[in-house]
């Protein structure tokens, strides 16, 4: 699985960007839900692609831990 790169979501009704993001179908069970959504807090598009790539990229390393049993420090 390779890091996939996402954009911030408007929603239209508060004008926020906002996380949201399908879980892959292996994953589903682990996180117990298809799909991950949640308010970056931040009506400014720069930031919000900012706080997305790093809330994207905390999930995608809480998953491989998940999967392959170690964390990312043990792999150094």
């Amino acid at each position: 699985m390779g890091l996939r790169m996402i954009e911030p979501w408007e929603n239209p009704r508060s004008d926020m960007y906002w996380f949201r993001r399908r879980i892959p179908t292996n994953l589903v069970g682990f996180m117990g839900r298809k799909e991950l959504k949640f308010s970056l807090k931040t009506k400014d598009w720069d930031e919000a692609v900012l706080l997305c790539n790093e809330e994207n990229l905390k999930l995608e390393r809480m998953w491989h831990e998940h999967l392959h049993g170690r964390t990312h420090t043990e792999l150094k």
